[in-house]
């Protein structure tokens, strides 16, 4: 096996998307990954080479990060206190309440993202109440679909023009309705 298709390999696993909520789609850079598997000099030096005739940057696919950063889940359990009379309350478990997830997402222009249209998708979200299944990795989260109801955005970086180059997001989803059979 040559150095191509070992390569091949190990970018088939890390390329791609990270996870998804509808057309929000979070995924790396791949020259992000080049950086991270072999180092910022020998990523660059991939970039300038061919493979099956496909310029290596071409062959990994659009250079572009939208990702998330401290993912956190919250599921709390509802309780019914009985209280009795001359004896300690009693305690029933009776479901769980809506869960809760939040992340925290980085929008930057320099890393191929339209800022203000990720932010618009994402706040159109929001306010259309849209429904869908939050997917991290490969798999579905949760056994139900999830809503945006909360979005704290920070516009970090505006250029001289007024648009915004840097943002920073906290989306939190809440589990909605039915869980999916």
């Amino acid at each position: 096996m040559d150095f191509g298709e070992i390569l091949g390999e190990v970018l088939d696993v890390l390329r791609g998307e990270l996870g998804s909520f509808g057309e929000l789609v979070f995924q790396v850079s791949s020259q992000t990954l080049l950086d991270v598997v072999f180092g910022k000099q020998t990523a660059a030096k991939l970039g300038n080479y061919g493979i099956n005739g496909q310029n290596f940057g071409e062959w990994i696919g659009t250079p572009k990060i939208l990702t998330f950063k401290n993912f956190e889940r919250r599921t709390k359990a509802r309780l019914a206190t009985h209280e009795l009379i001359n004896q300690p309350a009693m305690i029933e478990h009776i479901g769980t309440d809506v869960e809760k997830i939040t992340m925290d997402i980085l929008l930057m222009t320099a890393l191929g993202v339209d800022v203000a249209a990720e932010t618009e998708k994402i706040h159109d979200y929001l306010t259309d109440g849209y429904v869908d299944f939050l997917i991290i990795g490969s798999e579905i989260v949760g056994d139900c679909q999830w809503v945006i109801s909360n979005l704290r955005e920070k516009k970090t970086i505006v250029d001289g023009y007024g648009r915004t180059t840097v943002a920073e997001l906290a989306v939190e989803f809440t589990s909605y309705a039915e869980p999916v059979e």
